[in-house]
């Protein structure tokens, strides 16, 4: 079972990360895939040195900051009076 997961890491890891390095190449061709598979790379070697605390720490520190920013949009924000999204708003709220 061990070396099953070791053997998929070591074969999804490169593809994953030669993917979103393509993928950020659409934007910008200046820069060679290389440099992003670097920095991916970086990346992932940074978060795996803070152990799990450090990850779990900063996972559960966004979901809440993101939830209290939408709440506090959600309700002090006032409703759109005009334009598209307020007739999709009134539309969802008269059916």
């Amino acid at each position: 079972m061990g070396w099953n997961y070791v053997f998929q890491w070591a074969t999804v890891l490169p593809l994953e990360i030669t993917a979103a390095a393509i993928t950020l190449q659409y934007w910008t061709t200046s820069v060679n895939v290389a440099v992003w598979i670097t920095v991916f790379w970086i990346a992932i070697i940074v978060v795996n040195i803070f152990g799990t605390l450090g990850y779990a720490e900063e996972e559960c520190e966004s979901w809440h900051e993101s939830s209290v920013v939408w709440l506090l949009n959600a309700h002090l924000l006032p409703p759109p009076q005009s334009g598209r999204l307020a007739s999709s708003l009134r539309s969802l709220s008269s059916s």
